[in-house]
C-alpha cells in the first residue's frame, strides 16, 4: 500500500497527466461544448496505465486525491445534459454519440470509454436518459 501512496503522491502514471489540468470552473449557468470537454478530458486524466498492476488502487487514489474536482467535473456533465433541446431520447441519443465518436476521444479504447460511461452515468434520469 505504501508503494501505491508513493506512486500517486509521488510521481504516480496517473499523477503526471492531471498535473495543470486542476482548477474547472465553478458552474451554475450555462455550459458549453469546451467546458463538457474539459471535464471529460479532466476525468481521463485520472485513470492510471490499465495495464499497472496498480491500477484499481491509484484509480480510487486519484479520485480520492482529486475530490472536489471530480464533483465539478460531473457538475459541468449534468449541467449540459439538462441543457440539451427537445429532451427525446432520439436527440440526446445524437448528442451523445456525437461526442463520444468525435476523433478527440477515439484516440484510445480508455478514453472513449471514460466519455461514454461520463457522459451515460451523468445523463442518467434527465429527460427519457436512461443509463
Amino acid at each position: 500500500m505504501l508503494k501505491i501512496i508513493k506512486k500517486i503522491f509521488g510521481r504516480a502514471a496517473g499523477e503526471q497527466s492531471v498535473k495543470g489540468k486542476i482548477g474547472l470552473p465553478d458552474v451554475n449557468g450555462k455550459v458549453d461544448r469546451s467546458m463538457l470537454e474539459g471535464a471529460l478530458d479532466f476525468l481521463i486524466s485520472l485513470e492510471p496505465d490499465p495495464e499497472s498492476p496498480d491500477a484499481i488502487e491509484l484509480y480510487d487514489l486519484n479520485r480520492e486525491k482529486y475530490k472536489s474536482e471530480v464533483v465539478k467535473a460531473n457538475k459541468i456533465i449534468r449541467l449540459y445534459g439538462e441543457q440539451i433541446e427537445p429532451k427525446t431520447l432520439e436527440h440526446m441519443q445524437e448528442k451523445f454519440y456525437e461526442i463520444v465518436n468525435s476523433s478527440k476521444y477515439q484516440q484510445s479504447s480508455l478514453h472513449s470509454s471514460v466519455v461514454y460511461s461520463s457522459l451515460s452515468y451523468g445523463w442518467n434520469g434527465i429527460g427519457a436518459w436512461q443509463r
